[in-house]
């Protein structure tokens, strides 16, 4: 009978301690931070851009020749260094990066000089170098990424003094660029996620979109026409464009 009392006493307050756990209040539900999908450590974007290229050759002695003409770009970039490891919350911290760019020109730049036609033509043209960006959070889960950066270009180049001289040829020099990214993107917060953008880009997760605006005056330096006539050019390109970030 003193077994069958013990019994009965420790079902019982085993019936109780499971009555006051399944009544205990249930955990809190975690709070993540707003993050912006997509933007991870040593990530690379690749897209395609447009420019408008502003060209300036003095023709030494004589006067220069202004036109504006076009490139069309295939553009990445690579983060080699950074300080925090992805955009989240604040989205604090800068980011170096490695930046190309890969691009083929159209038109000719055209205008009358003195007795002649100064004419421009910027073909291939190439340029690698670095850059820092740094984020800006703008509230509500929305930021921008401007840049600063430099670097070499290469980039092959006609100059005519039509009909006296010309001459084509491989240039290098360096170039200086800023602009800015802006993100089209996936926004995920408390609520679960919030798409933030338009067209497909709302079902992009693990890559993100961004709208890529750039400024880069490219130097291409001195250059002797076939008939002794000196010159030097300047490129200024406008770039407007889109890249996704992996």
């Amino acid at each position: 009978m003193r077994n069958i009392r013990v019994l009965l006493y420790a079902s019982l307050a085993i019936s109780v301690s499971m009555i006051s756990v399944s009544k205990a209040a249930p955990p809190p539900p975690s709070v993540t931070a707003p993050t912006i999908s997509g933007y991870y450590n040593n990530t690379y974007t690749f897209g395609f851009s447009g420019s408008f290229v502003h060209s300036d050759t003095d023709f030494r002695g004589v006067g220069s020749a202004n036109d504006t003409t076009g490139l069309f770009c295939a553009d990445g970039t690579v983060n080699v260094w950074d300080t925090a490891l992805r955009y989240a919350g604040e989205f604090a911290g800068f980011r170096i990066a490695a930046a190309g760019s890969l691009c083929q020109g159209f038109g000719t730049a055209s205008e009358r000089v003195g007795g002649f036609d100064g004419r421009t033509h910027l073909g291939t043209f190439m340029s690698g170098g670095a850059r820092l960006i740094v984020p800006v959070n703008l509230g509500n889960g929305m930021m921008i990424m401007p840049h600063v950066g430099a670097g070499v270009g290469y980039g092959n180049v006609k100059i005519e003094a039509a009909p006296f001289e010309s001459d084509r040829s491989w240039r290098s020099g360096f170039y200086w660029e800023a602009g800015v990214a802006i993100p089209l993107v996936n926004i995920t917060g408390n609520g679960g996620a919030r798409p933030y953008g338009t067209g497909t880009v709302q079902s992009i997760d693990t890559a993100a979109t961004e709208l890529y605006l750039n400024y880069k005056r490219w130097d291409a330096g001195d250059q002797t026409l076939d008939g002794g006539a000196r010159t030097n050019t300047t490129f200024d390109m406008y770039t407007a464009g889109v890249r996704v970030k992996f």
